[in-house]
């Protein structure tokens, strides 16, 4: 995140960089009057602009007033002394955020660009649900994709689950895990590849989705050959994860790198594949289609720490059948099933599911089905333990209290400088302090509290999703979906038909 603080006065402007950039994981970018701030801005696209009034050569307003012309998107904050607030009042038809009075304090910068990094991060969540639908709709068809993609080179990858009813009792209504358990894994592999890969997941149908990986183009023909050796490579993972940890038989078709402005007929191609393409066959294990009831009363006894009841519900559990694969399949289908509705329940992925499965048992043709409920429960007591660890690290009494506002206030969620002043604490440190022991920031705590709050509301019958949005202070009930969705891997109404099925 970038910040561009303009100021004609060098000790004040070098002290208060000096500062900011001691407190914030910012880059500053320093500018003495307004035509070098518009050359910086230009180059470096700043989220953040504070500046200064009246400066030679070109003043605070005039800069601003182009800034504006430029991007609609950019947070401005005018630094101005009281005699100029008149004048400075101008500024407000360039959609200026707010105003920091002279002569300014290190504590009003503080508590200023904490709230701005704040609403940085919710324009950027925003437009990241906004750019979704746009590579969507140029995916197939609906607009050009010359605007986003013009000198951007582009792999697609196409993937279908085959054979989906006969899998590991998933069905069709589960195809928002499988597409979240696709985001962990593309997540958690892009974290050891290039950062320069950005990608973005298309949902098609149930059965079928898009991978879009694209990036600047580069001089060198070996770059370019490395990061499509590279975006190859984590298909090839990704693809491996699914089959065999999920069991979930995937035909993938992939091209090579193109102009992002062909997308469209590149899409047309792989979508020819996929429909042609009879040569990755696999085999599948069949297994009665289950409402996963066995699963829930498991999970119940788990959460409640009723391990004596567990190993007998596992014992019957895997006395359904004598096959090594059915049984291993049955373990495979348990622990999704747990690693989800742990998630659910808490809010937070704590564990990776690669991580949470492969403490599980890997089931032996000797392994009579007592013994594999004892491995099994012994496993949840581990896991237990270990989450409990996890949990420890967020019970900071702050932390805690501010939670616990938020989930009795949910509808009427306070800024992070507000809970700061209630608790009489620094508005840097907090938001420091929830990062430390979070692993998340003040904004991201507030949107896993109400989308908790928002399953819990989807599941009351006659729930209508507009008024659960608005019920969670969201009058925008598009923006609340697409929010919904991207922490569940589900829309509100896939959400709630996937409920009424286990009823």
């Amino acid at each position: 995140m970038r910040l561009l603080y303009v100021e004609d006065e060098r000790l004040i402007r070098e002290s208060v960089a000096k500062q900011i950039q001691k407190m914030f994981p910012l880059e500053v970018f320093t500018a003495c009057h307004g035509e070098e701030g518009l050359e910086l801005f230009k180059k470096y696209k700043p989220e953040i602009v504070l500046t200064d009034i009246r400066m030679p050569v070109c003043d605070g307003l005039e800069m601003t007033r182009q800034i504006r012309e430029l991007s609609q998107d950019t947070i401005i904050v005018i630094v101005t002394a009281y005699a100029d607030f008149e004048y400075a009042r101008t500024a407000l038809q360039y959609q200026v955020h707010d105003f920091l009075i002279k002569p300014i304090t290190i504590k009003s910068v503080q508590e200023t660009v904490c709230e701005l990094i704040e609403m940085v991060k919710v324009k950027n969540m925003d437009r990241d649900n906004k750019l979704q639908i746009q590579i969507s709709d140029m995916l197939h068809g609906l607009i050009s994709s010359e605007s986003l993609f013009w000198k951007k080179q582009v792999i697609l990858s196409g993937c279908r689950i085959q054979e989906y009813q006969k899998i590991g009792g998933f069905t069709p209504s589960d195809s928002g895990l499988i597409l979240y358990a696709v985001k962990n894994i593309i997540e958690e592999l892009l974290e050891v590849k290039q950062q320069k890969i950005q990608y973005c997941l298309i949902s098609e149908s149930y059965n079928m989705f898009y991978l879009i990986f694209y990036t600047e183009y580069f001089h060198s023909t070996m770059q370019t050959q490395q990061i499509e050796y590279q975006i190859k490579k984590l298909c090839e993972e990704m693809v491996d994860v699914l089959e065999n940890n999920l069991f979930l038989p995937i035909a993938h078709i992939e091209t090579g790198f193109f102009d992002g402005r062909d997308l469209y007929s590149k899409y047309l191609e792989v979508e020819q594949c996929m429909e042609n393409d009879r040569t990755n066959q696999h085999m599948i294990i069949q297994m009665k289609d289950a409402k996963l009831e066995e699963e829930r009363i498991i999970y119940a006894l788990w959460k409640d720490k009723k391990f004596d009841q567990v190993a007998e519900k596992l014992v019957l559990y895997f006395n359904k059948t004598n096959s090594i694969q059915e049984r291993q399949n049955l373990m495979i289908r348990l622990s999704y099933y747990l690693y989800i509705a742990m998630n659910e329940e808490k809010g937070e992925k704590q564990l990776l599911f690669k991580e949470f499965y492969d403490s599980f048992p890997k089931i032996k043709r000797e392994f009579s089905e007592m013994e594999i409920a004892v491995r099994t429960t012994e496993t949840l007591k581990k896991l237990t333990e270990k989450m409990e660890k996890m949990e420890k690290k967020i019970l900071h009494p702050v932390i805690y209290n501010i939670q616990k506002d938020i989930r009795d206030n949910y509808s009427e969620v306070k800024l992070l400088k507000d809970y700061a002043k209630k608790y009489n604490i620094n508005a840097t440190y907090l938001s420091e302090l929830f990062v430390k022991e979070c692993g998340k920031t003040f904004s991201d705590i507030v949107t896993d509290i109400k989308m908790d709050k928002a399953k819990n509301m989807l599941n009351e019958p006659d729930a209508r999703v507009y008024e659960v949005a608005v019920k969670l202070g969201y009058h925008d009930g598009r923006y609340f979906s697409q929010l919904f969705k991207r922490c569940t891997g589900m829309t509100p109404k896939e959400f709630q038909k996937r409920c009424d099925k286990y009823e």
